[in-house]
């Protein structure tokens, strides 16, 4: 897997999204497609630091949590450890994996993806992975419905269509289907963004 990057100063991106969220200069009346898959992190962090950690501590976790200030800046690392050590054996090397690939995933993908959109609207793998970065494309491209697998359900390949027609209608119509939910109800007392959940 490679990562792509976008080339700024052109008709269709003359400025970073940065700069265009902090100046205002977007077009505010686009309609968002925008979700994170359970797991995002497991992928991309086997991507971006070339291994699978193995044989994780508490101790060992802090210590990458904090060389993630490196990348993301500003983490406090004891309230890290405290969300995402609380709940599980902490002498589980597994379950410490986890909640590394979940902070990962968390800091890079999921809370920037929940996030966006608020700012905007104002102003597979193995077992141990889950859901990760990349796995609905198999419902996206259909593979469900024509290269069904042994593990594929009647709930996958209908998600499968299902996904296809919203993709297929958002290119169409930009809305993915006439009653398309927002993503954050604001007129809610305690608004968070909603989601498909098949688990």
């Amino acid at each position: 897997m490679y990562y792509t990057v976008p080339t700024l100063g052109t008709e269709y991106l003359p400025v970073s999204a940065h700069q265009a969220f902090q100046t205002k200069e977007f077009n505010k009346d686009l309609e968002l497609l925008a979700g994170a898959a359970q797991h995002e992190g497991p992928l991309v962090f086997a991507i971006d630091y070339g291994y699978t950690p193995s044989n994780l501590t508490e101790k060992s976790f802090h210590a990458i949590a904090q060389a993630f200030d490196i990348k993301f800046h500003n983490l406090n690392v004891d309230n890290i450890i405290t969300f995402y050590m609380s709940s599980i054996n902490k002498s589980d090397a597994d379950q410490v994996r986890r909640q590394l690939y979940d902070l990962y995933g968390d800091l890079l993908m999921t809370c920037p993806t929940h996030y966006r959109p608020k700012v905007m609207t104002p102003k597979s793998g193995p077992d141990i992975m889950g859901v990760t970065h990349g796995s609905e494309l198999d419902f996206v491209f259909g593979l469900p419905l024509i290269d069904s697998q042994k593990t594929d359900t009647e709930v996958d390949k209908q998600f499968s269509r299902d996904v296809m027609k919203m993709w297929t209608d958002f290119a169409k119509y930009d809305k993915p289907t006439v009653d398309w939910p927002k993503l954050i109800d604001y007129k809610a007392k305690n608004y968070v963004p909603k989601a498909k959940e098949l688990n």
